[in-house]
C-alpha cells in the first residue's frame, strides 16, 4: 500500500469513525424520546379513560369502548385496564393483537380522582413512532455508506494533490546521477515541509557534489605529487644502472634517492593524518592532552628534522589552574599540526624562524604562528586549504601543498576555529583557537 492509499484510508476511516459515532448518537436520543414520548401519551390515555369512568356516572364498559374505538388520538393496538384500590378489575378493553411481531410497550401508573386511587395498564404499539425510528436507521445506515465512499474519493484526490509535491521531487532525483550532481530540487515557497525536504536534499548534494570534486582533485593531485618523487627515483636508478660509476657518483645518487624518499614518504604520512582528519570523531583515540607540552614537542621534532629552523614561543597568559590547558583530543594530530604550521612558517621565509604567542583564557586556548616570509596573494587565500593547492609565488620551491589543508581538518575535527591572514611579501599569521573540552 502505497502513501497515497494508506492516506485514503486512513481518512476515510476517521470520517467513517465520526460519522458513525454521530448516527449511533442519534439514534440513541431519537429512541429515548420517542419512548419517553410514547410513555407520556399512554399515560394520557390511561388518565382519560379513568376521568371518563368517574366523572360520567350512567358510562358502562360498552358505551366507554365505542368511545375509545372513536377517539381520534386512540393508540394503535390499544388495551387499557382500570383497577381500584381492591385490585379489582373496573374497566378492560383488552384485544387480541391481530400481529404478533409488533413491539408492545406498557405502561403503569397510579391514578386518584375524587379521593378514589386507581391502578392503570395501558398497552400499545407506537406505530408511527417505530416507523420513525426505521426510517431514521434507514438513512443513518445509507448516509454512512455515502460518507464512507465520499471520504474515500475526496481522501484519495486530496492525498494526491499533496503527495503531488513529493512527487515532483521523486522524478527530479531519478535525473541526478554521478555525472549530474549539479542538478537542484525545486524548493518551491521555501517555507513549508515539502519545500523544507528540498532544501535539505539540495544542501545534502552540495556537500555531496563538493565532496566528489575534492575527491576528484584530490585523486588527480595525489597521483601526480606520488608520481614525481617514483618517476625521479626511477629515472636516476635507469640512468645510473647504464654503466658503472665511482664512489662519488653512488654516493650522490643514494643522496638524491634519500631525498626523495623522503618526500614520497612525506607526502604519504601526510595523505594518512589527512584521511585519519576526515574520518568519523568517533573512530579516533581521545583523550586529555596538554596543548603547552604538545606544542613544545613539536618544537623539538621541528628542529630535530631542520636544525637551521628557529621556533620562539611566548606566553602572554598562562593559568595557575594547569586544566586550562588541557583539552579532549588526539595527540599525534594536534602535533602534526603544530608541526605543519611552524615548519611552513620557517620554510616560506628568509629567515627560516616562526614565532609561536600562546594564550590560554576560561574557555579557549588560543595560538598565533606569524612569519616574515612571502605571504600569499589575496586572491588565493579562499584556496590555500585545499588539499594540494600551493600558491603561486611558492610553487619553486618544495613542498606538497598538504600541510593546510590537513591542519583545518585537525582543528576542526577538535571544533576549533582556523583564521589566515597574510600579506604577500610581508608574511603570514595563523590564528588557532581551540576550546577546552574534557573528558
Amino acid at each position: 500500500m502505497n502513501i497515497r492509499q494508506n492516506l485514503a484510508l486512513k481518512f476515510c476511516l476517521i470520517v467513517a469513525s465520526l460519522f458513525l459515532l454521530f448516527g449511533l448518537s442519534l439514534f440513541y436520543f431519537s429512541s429515548s424520546y420517542r419512548a419517553s414520548e410514547f410513555a407520556i401519551r399512554m399515560k394520557n390515555r390511561g388518565t382519560t379513560v379513568v376521568n371518563l369512568l368517574t366523572d360520567v356516572k350512567q358510562i358502562d364498559n360498552n358505551l366507554l369502548n365505542s368511545i375509545n374505538a372513536d377517539t381520534k388520538n386512540a393508540l394503535f393496538n390499544e388495551t387499557i385496564s382500570v383497577f381500584d384500590q381492591n385490585n379489582n378489575l373496573v374497566y378492560s378493553d383488552t384485544k387480541d393483537s391481530t400481529n404478533n411481531k409488533i413491539e408492545i410497550e406498557t405502561c403503569s401508573f397510579q391514578y386518584s380522582v375524587n379521593d378514589k386511587q386507581f391502578k392503570v395498564v395501558v398497552s400499545a404499539f407506537d406505530k408511527y413512532g417505530q416507523d420513525n425510528i426505521r426510517n431514521l436507521k434507514i438513512i443513518l445506515t445509507v448516509g454512512l455508506l455515502l460518507a464512507v465512499l465520499v471520504s474515500y474519493v475526496t481522501g484519495w484526490l486530496f492525498s494526491g494533490l499533496a503527495l503531488h509535491p513529493i512527487s515532483k521531487i521523486i522524478t527530479d532525483a531519478k535525473e541526478i546521477t554521478m555525472s549530474k550532481l549539479n542538478v537542484r530540487l525545486n524548493e518551491g515557497n521555501k517555507k513549508d515541509e515539502i519545500a523544507q525536504l528540498s532544501i535539505t536534499f539540495n544542501k545534502v548534494l552540495d556537500r555531496l557534489e563538493k565532496g566528489f570534486e575534492m575527491q576528484r582533485a584530490f585523486v588527480s593531485n595525489a597521483s601526480h605529487e606520488l608520481r614525481t618523487p617514483l618517476t625521479s627515483i626511477t629515472g636516476h636508478i635507469e640512468v645510473t644502472l647504464k654503466k658503472e660509476r665511482n664512489t662519488k657518483e653512488y654516493i650522490e645518487l643514494l643522496e638524491s634517492l634519500l631525498n626523495d624518499i623522503k618526500g614520497l614518504s612525506k607526502i604519504s604520512n601526510n595523505l594518512l593524518d589527512l584521511a585519519l582528519a576526515t574520518t568519523d570523531v568517533g573512530a579516533l583515540k581521545l583523550r586529555n592532552v596538554r596543548i603547552d607540552e604538545l606544542l613544545f614537542s613539536s618544537r623539538e621534532k621541528l628542529l630535530k628534522n631542520f636544525p637551521a629552523y628557529k621556533a620562539n614561543i611566548a606566553f602572554l597568559t598562562f593559568p595557575e589552574d594547569e586544566s586550562r590547558l588541557t583539552i579532549f583530543g588526539n595527540e599525534p594530530l594536534i602535533e602534526s599540526a603544530f608541526f605543519n604550521l611552524m615548519e611552513n612558517a620557517c620554510k616560506y621565509s628568509d629567515n627560516m624562524s616562526v614565532d609561536v604567542v600562546f594564550m590560554a583564557n576560561e574557555e579557549d586556548i588560543e595560538l598565533r604562528f606569524k612569519d616574515k616570509g612571502i605571504g600569499i596573494p589575496k586572491n588565493e587565500l579562499s584556496k590555500i586549504v585545499e588539499p594540494f593547492y600551493r600558491a603561486t609565488n611558492a610553487r619553486s620551491l618544495p613542498g606538497s601543498g598538504l600541510g593546510l589543508s590537513l591542519t583545518q581538518k585537525i582543528i576542526e575535527l577538535h571544533k576549533g576555529l582556523i583564521q589566515i591572514n597574510s600579506e604577500e611579501g610581508m608574511g603570514t599569521e595563523i590564528l588557532i583557537i581551540l576550546p577546552i573540552i574534557r573528558a
